[in-house]
This record gives C-alpha cells, structure tokens and sequence, in this order.
C-alpha cells in the first residue's frame, strides 16, 4: 500500500489457457483512497442513562379477567457516567404499577425497574389497552427513553370442543364412519390407520378397517353444524389429523366452511401433494374472515376419487374444536355438564349436583356454565330438566 492505493494480485492455479484454470493466471486490483483526509480527537467516554433491554414494546395478553402473561417487565437502568444523578421512571394508566419507580443511581451503577400490571386490569373487557413508560435522567436528560405497553385483553379460547369419546352425531357419506379404527390399510402406499384417537379410543374416518375404495366417486363430506358464533371473534377450526391420501386429480381431500349450509367456501385441499402421516398431528385454520359472528356456520371433510388413484388409508380426524373470543369464554351444548364436548351418561354426575348444590357444582366446574342442565329449556336448571336430561343423552 501506498499514498492511499493498494494493489493486489490474486494467482489462479490449473491448466490450459482458459481462465481460472491456467498454470499461471491473474487478476490484479487496484484500490485507490484519499490519504488526506483524517480524523483527529480523543474518544469520551459515555455518560447519562442507559435502558435495557432495549426491546421497543411490554406486551401482556391474557382473557378478560386475567391472568395476564407476562403479569411484569423487568427494565435495568444504567449510570454510563462517573456522577451520580436522580431518575424517574413513570405511566399514567392506573392499570400499570411501577416497582422502584424512583432514586438515585452511583457512577457506574444499574438497578432494577419493575412494571407491573395490577388487579385493575381485572375489569377491562376485551380489547387493547395501551400506555407510554417514561424513564427519565433527572440531572441532564441524557438517555432518557420510552417503551410502550400493549396489554390484550381477550385470548381465543375453546368455544365448541367435540372429543369424539361419544358420537356427536355428524352427517356421515361414503366410506365415513364413527367408531374405533383398526389400524388397518396402507399396505402398498402411505401408512395404516391409527388403532385409536388421540384422546380416546373413537373417530370419524374413511373406511375404518383399511385403505378409501379406489371407485371414482364422490365427493362424499362428514359434516358438523350449526354452531352459532355471534359473540365470537378470531374464529379458528382446530382438530387432529391422521391422513393418508393420493393428490390430485387422482384423490382430493378437502374442508369446506358454510355459513348457511348451501353455499361453502374451501378452507383447505390438499392439492398436489400427497399426504402420509404416521402420527396424529395437530391442525389448526385460521376461519375469522368466514365465521366471525355468524348464527351459523357448517364445517364439512371431503374426500373424492378420480380415475386411477392409488388406494391410501384416508381421513381419521379426532379432537375436533373451534376456538374463538367472545365475552362468556368456552361455550358447551345443553347437557354437556362436565365440558368434555358431549352429553353423555358420563354428563350425570355433573347434572345431578347441578340441580341440586349450585354453589358446588361451579366450584367443581368452573369452566362450565350452571345453565347446560337447563334441558327443557324453561330458564332454570332444577329437578324438572332431569326427564329432559335422560332423553338428551339416551336419544329417546
């Protein structure tokens, strides 16, 4: 290097004249710079406020009443500087309470601020709720800094779980049935069908003794509905799946949505891929633009056999639920006392302290709502809904 320029050269090995790989090829850089310029001073240490971590935002969610997760934010203050100098660190909702809001910090010293949310959030329904944290360097204001808070009030949760322990009682075509599936199947493509749900021993599947005939035919759906979603928001279907299945146009898998059961919208296919699972897999699509405070919406599975599909052990589904946010929290049909997504004679345990120690009953079941035992729908759950309670989980 020299008078700000430097040459380089870089020496390619090989053979032959071509180039890279000759016995002796080059290539030669010239870099110019400007050796005038310069930059003279002593470098100063720094002084003032410091503020970790430096993330621009606190954010908290949780469902209306709370918890709220995370409940607190710890921010560490720093003195880059060798005097020592007061801080304050502050809001101005009365939701937020901060924990050594104010002191002094020594040279060279941190300490912890900790900004808490408080039980006044416990009353806000649901939306967003915002503030400004300030943290201020009372001598000189050298760093002073801001981070915002978002706290969300109103998770989704489970509005319409379907376990499938019991049969719901879906419509059913084709080759779907409920029951136990045998593990059958998959013997020259994909995997067999499980042996049981995930969470017990019943599904809904395709042939539940092997692989979908390869019949061209169809479409043939397993359809659920109508639940009725007019307080719920940020709708999603949620469910497990054990699928094996050829591609299109060969077979076609598919979940349709309807809000009226006449006109359905795809959700989900499975196009040109084909699908082999071994294991049950969780699955969850996002339905809000569709089912967002609909009276009803209808979900349906499809399958469908075109000309020279291969044979495949098809649809198991289990687990079936749609999560939501609305105002009351999980909503269970009538009958369904103990909340496990059907009404069932394992319902009446839950049904008999219903009607008869209400105060126990929500204590045992929190999560639940007292008014599933009002079964013949007079507007009270007492000993007269107990004939209608039989004939709900009995179908007489």
């Amino acid at each position: 290097c020299f008078a700000g320029s430097c040459s380089m050269m870089d020496d390619y090995t090989g053979s032959g004249s071509t180039w890279g790989t000759g016995a002796a090829t080059f290539n030669t850089w010239i870099l110019f710079g400007d050796p005038s310029l310069r930059i003279i001073g002593t470098v100063q240490p720094p002084t003032g406020l410091s503020v970790t971590p430096e993330t621009p935002e606190f954010y908290s969610e949780g469902s209306a009443g709370g918890p709220f997760t995370p409940a607190s934010m710890d921010f560490t203050l720093e003195n880059l500087g060798e005097e020592s100098f007061d801080y304050e660190v502050s809001v101005t909702q009365p939701w937020l309470t901060v924990v050594n809001g104010t002191g002094t910090l020594p040279g060279k010293s941190t300490t912890i601020v900790t900004v808490e949310i408080n039980s006044a959030a416990e009353a806000f329904d649901n939306g967003l709720y915002t503030d400004v944290i300030t943290f201020t360097n009372m001598y000189d204001n050298k760093g002073d800094a801001t981070r915002d808070v978002l706290l969300k009030v109103g998770v989704p949760l489970p509005v319409y779980t379907y376990n499938l322990n019991t049969d719901p009682g879906w419509s059913v075509q084709g080759e779907w049935a409920f029951g136990t599936p045998t593990g059958g199947g998959g013997t020259a493509h994909g995997y067999p069908d499980p042996s049981a749900g995930i969470t017990g021993a019943n599904v809904y599947g395709v042939n539940l003794d092997g692989d979908y005939s390869t019949t061209i035919g169809g479409p043939y759906y397993l359809t659920m509905g109508p639940v009725d979603l007019t307080e719920v928001s940020e709708t999603s279907l949620r469910y497990q799946r054990w699928l094996n299945s050829d591609y299109a146009p060969y077979a076609f898998a598919t979940i349709d949505a309807s809000t009226n059961g006449t006109d359905w919208t795809n959700i989900w296919s499975n196009g040109s891929t084909v699908i082999t699972d071994s294991t049950w897999t969780a699955q969850q699509i996002d339905i809000a633009a569709l089912a967002d405070h609909q009276s009803a919406l209808y979900l349906r599975w499809g399958y469908r056999i075109g000309n020279m599909a291969w044979a495949f052990s098809g649809w198991n589904i289990d687990d079936v639920a749609i999560w939501g946010l609305g105002p009351q929290g999980p909503r269970y049909s009538v009958g369904d006392l103990n909340c496990d997504g059907s009404a069932d004679v394992f319902d009446i345990d839950a049904f008999v302290l219903a009607v008869t120690d209400a105060p126990a009953y929500e204590t045992d079941y929190p999560d639940c709502d007292i008014n599933l035992a009002d079964c013949n729908e007079d507007g009270y759950a007492d000993v007269f809904d107990i004939d209608a309670f039989i004939a709900l989980i009995t179908g007489e």
